[in-house]
Order: structure tokens, then sequence, then C-alpha cells
């Protein structure tokens, strides 16, 4: 008996794949002419143009393959173009383009010397096609844009938005959400546009001047739902180019620097519905009161620890987030000192997330007489900074072991960009380990050590002692033992060691860290009715109603 793939309706087979990696929509693309039709609106919806990641790292020794990817992109562009807006190209929903400045000006040209030539003395490969290229692939995408029509997201990252390509975007009539990341938009006045979801960030010779404040009109506050200001000198120009704006429907909010109180004071007394409030790089001499009528639904705020006590009244407060540098470590007095000045207040907080900070069994009792009805507690530990050591990048080469770069003659046809590339090899996701991590794997030895790798392929071993031990042994002996008082209410606890977790270690390499401790924790947390327990290992541990404790290995 014969069973028709026809027989299953086409939203089954849709919700299958809903959620499949591109490699996997890529090969059932190619089982059956009804996979075909219901994949490829799935393979095209997002697009990406990534210039900016071509151009870094740039160099003699992988200049080839990043001219023949930037290729096909501009033949991908053109080829989408060629579809039509009643093509595939209508079920394009997303772009992401970014370009850096022409790699020509990221050299100084000594005077009376060939631009071709000095950066061949200099080891440099050729990049004048790379430049041509990048051109193509902006001109192609302004001009073709509008055959998207069912565009939902763009987002743009150093790209000069002029007059034409903002008549561009205002002919998008389903565009909901547009990101400008260090993009020069000129001209500043023009069409509003009825959008969801705005970010922007200013360019760095704008960066340099936050006190400019010529008007950027861009936004029609009144539609928006979420918004992120990155950049002091467009916060101002944006709220100047809105006039006197008002966010009815503004949910979420972030900024970031934030240099004037009274700027966030203006945003929230106009932001009548605001839910999520993120504030990050914050002026140490930032000082601020907060109206609980001017956001009365505010209930997930992240700031630094010096202004939560600015926020800690408001009573619809749920989760929290304290923020600080990367390089920062918060002395634990710090906390103590913040939060001595809200034991009296009535609070209604559930999670909270703190971060780099030495966790001590005082800490946690803190934490459970300021917060007594938290359900979730987050707190990252910098132990494994001082137990570790630092890590150091050496460079890849020095400028003196370079060599000129052979001639080589580059052929560009767009009509085999494609040909001898395997498919999957056209997709930047992953299944399975390729075989080069797995060479890379086999290389590395056996004995107790941390291996970091960085996206530029630097690898770093860091050598781990055999007995560890401080302040974080003590802290799991304590809660193996029942020595601390935790909130009542906690189901979730995370102890994290960011330095440990983040990095790309196999199981093997890590599992001796506290491993008899942690198990331990585990079982004292979990009577006392814990849910969910993560520790520095970064392995977490859901308790089943059952009372049976199940280990989810993050690996």
């Amino acid at each position: 008996m014969t069973v028709s793939l026809d027989l299953f309706p086409t939203e089954l087979w849709l919700e299958c794949w809903l959620y499949a990696p591109k490699r996997r929509l890529r090969r059932l693309s190619l089982v059956c002419r009804l996979f075909r039709s219901l994949c490829l609106p799935l393979l095209i919806e997002g697009q990406t143009a990534d210039i900016a990641a071509l151009a870094d790292g740039y160099s003699r020794l992988n200049w080839i393959h990043r001219t023949h990817a930037l290729h096909r992109t501009a033949v991908r562009l053109d080829r989408l173009a060629a579809l039509g807006a009643d093509g595939l190209a209508s079920s394009v929903r997303e772009w992401t383009v970014s370009s850096p400045p022409p790699l020509l000006h990221q050299w100084t040209m000594p005077p009376n010397v060939p631009a071709g030539l000095f950066l061949t003395m200099l080891g440099i490969p050729p990049i004048d096609r790379f430049d041509g290229l990048r051109q193509r692939v902006l001109q192609r995408f302004f001009a073709n844009i509008g055959i998207f029509r069912n565009l939902r997201c763009l987002s743009l990252r150093g790209i000069s938005v002029n007059a034409d390509a903002r008549c561009t975007l205002a002919a998008l009539l389903n565009l909901a959400e547009l990101s400008l990341d260090r993009c020069d938009i000129t001209p500043r006045d023009g069409m509003l546009l009825k959008l969801q979801r705005f970010t922007i960030s200013a360019p760095e010779y704008r960066a340099a001047q936050p006190t400019a404040t010529e008007a950027l009109e861009i936004v029609d506050p009144r539609t928006l739902t979420h918004l992120n200001l990155h950049s002091t000198c467009e916060t101002h120009a944006f709220l100047a180019g809105c006039g006197q704006p008002e966010f009815p429907r503004l949910i979420y909010l972030s900024l970031h620097p934030l240099f004037d109180a009274n700027t966030l004071l203006l945003l929230l007394e106009r932001s009548p519905q605001l839910q999520s409030l993120i504030l990050r790089s914050i002026s140490p001499g930032l000082a601020l009161e907060i109206d609980a009528s001017f956001v009365p639904d505010l209930h997930t705020l992240t700031t630094s620890l010096k202004l939560l006590p600015a926020f800690m009244h408001l009573l619809a407060l749920r989760r929290v987030t304290v923020v600080a540098n990367s390089d920062e470590t918060i002395p634990i007095e710090d906390f103590k000192e913040a939060f001595s000045g809200i034991l009296d207040i009535n609070l209604g907080l559930r999670f909270l997330t703190l971060p780099a900070t030495t966790c001590t069994a005082e800490a946690l009792a803190c934490i459970a007489t300021v917060f007594p009805g938290l359900t979730s507690l987050s707190i990252n530990i910098s132990e494994l900074v001082h137990v570790v050591g630092g890590i150091h990048k050496e460079p890849r080469y020095h400028a003196t072991q370079r060599a000129p770069v052979q001639a080589v003659e580059l052929q560009l046809d767009d009509e085999n960009a494609f040909a001898g590339v395997c498919p999957d090899e056209l997709s930047s996701e992953s299944e399975d380990e390729d075989e080069g991590a797995q060479s890379t794997q086999s290389r590395r030895p056996a004995h107790k050590s941390l291996w970091a790798e960085y996206p530029d392929g630097v690898e770093v071993e860091i050598p781990l002692p055999d007995n560890p031990s401080g302040t974080y042994t003590d802290l799991l002996r304590r809660l193996a033992h029942n020595l601390i008082a935790l909130p009542s209410s906690l189901k979730i606890l995370h102890l994290i060691m960011p330095g440990l977790v983040d990095m790309n270690t196999s199981r093997q390499h890590r599992s001796w860290y506290h491993t008899a401790q942690e198990e331990a924790v585990v079982a004292a947390l979990a009577r006392q009715g814990l849910r969910e327990v993560r520790l520095a290992r970064g392995d977490s541990w859901k308790v089943s109603s059952g009372g049976e404790v199940d280990r989810i290995l993050r690996l």
C-alpha cells in the first residue's frame, strides 16, 4: 500500500520543519517537488550579506576564499532580483547587511607610491576586487530592496543611509523592525517610518561628538513598542526629531550609555505602558529619583548597583538584573550597602541576577533577608579568575615576517559562482562537529586543562590546579550541610563561573571541578524544594515532581 504525501496537511509539514536548521531544510528540498515548494520559502526567509565579517581579518592567507564568498553574495542578490516581487523574493522576511569602510582606506599610503605596490610590499593581498564587490553588493541591495515587499526586519551596520535609501525604506509597508548600527544617516529629516522596534547607534565620528543635537526624524514614536538608543548623540537627536515625544505603546526601552538623568526621566514620563527597562554604561555621578506614577507597570529592570535603590519602591517590579563593567568585580560589601536601604520596603521581587562578585555565605544570607520572596537567583562568581589566572593571546604573525603576496589571476564568473561548492558549505550552521574541530580535539593533551577557542582560531591552554580551594569550596560545603538560609520560596539557583562555563571546553576537561561537592549540594537543595540548580561546571540539575534529579549536561 502506497501512502501519498499529499494526504498529510501542509501545515503539519511546516510545523515539523519550522525549527529545522538550514542544512536539513536544504536536504529536504531535494526529496520531491512538494517538499521543495515548502522548504524554499523557509530557506530564503532570512538573508544575510555580512561584508564586515569577510573584511575582518582579511589577509594574505584567506583573501582568495573571502573574495569568492563576497562574489557569491553579489550573485545571490542578482538572482533574487531576477525572480521579481512575485517570485520567491516575497518570502524574504529578514535582511541583515553589514559593511566596513573600503579596505583601501584602512591603510595610510605614502605619497607618490601606487597603492597596489605599497600593499604588495607590506604583504597585504590585492583589495581592489574586494572593494569593487563590496560596492556592487551595496548598490544591488538598495536598488532591489523594494522587491522584498513582505520584509519585516531589517538590520544595517556601517551603511550610509542617503535620501534614496530613506525613500526605499518608506516604501516597505510591512517593515516592523529596523536596526541602524553605526550608520551615517543623511539627510536627517524625512518621512517617519511606522515601526514597532527601532535600534540606533552612532558612527565613530558622531559618537565623538556627544553634545551634537542635530534633530533626526526617522520613526513615529506613537507606533513603537521596543526602543534601543545606544548612543548619547543619537539619543538627543532622536528626541529632538520627535519634538514632544509620546510613546503610548512602548513596553521595552534600552539606553546606553546613560549620562543625563533628564533624558531618562523624560522617556519614562512619556512611556506609561513601559514594562522592561535596560540601563547600561551609566555615568558614575548620575543620581535618580523615579516617580512611581511614571512607570506603574515596570516589572523587568537591568541597571547598575548604584541606581538599583531608585527603582526598588516600584510595586510591579518582579525581575532585576544588576550589571557591571566586563572587567569589574563588585565587592559583596557594596551589595550589602545597596540592599541596606531597602530592607523596610515591601518587595514582590521574584527573579534576581547579580554580576561578577565573590559569593559567600554571608552574601546569600543578606539576599535572603532583603528579598524573602525570591523564586530565582543567579550569581556570577568571580573566583575562577583568581584560581586560573589571566589569558594571553599571542599575535598570529608579525609584520616583519610577511612576504610579498604572489600574483594570482582571480577569475570571478557570475554563471559559475556556486560551481564546485558543496551545498552543505553554503550554510553557516552545522549539525555535527566538523572534521577540523575533531582533529583539533585529538591534538589536545589528556591532562587537566581548559582550552579557550577564540573566533579568530587562536587556542589558548589554561592549566588548572588539581586541588582547587577557596570561597567557592566553602560555599558548597555550607550549602550541602544546610548551613545557609535561602529564601523559602526559592525554586531556581544558578551559581555560575562565566570563565569556566563560556569557554569551548568538553566535559572531560572540566568534570573534575568540585564534582562531589556539587552533587551533594544538589541533593540537599532538592530536599529543600528547589527545582533547578546550575553550578560552576555549567551542568544543570532539574528535579521532577517525583523528587528525582535529572542532570542536563551543557557541553
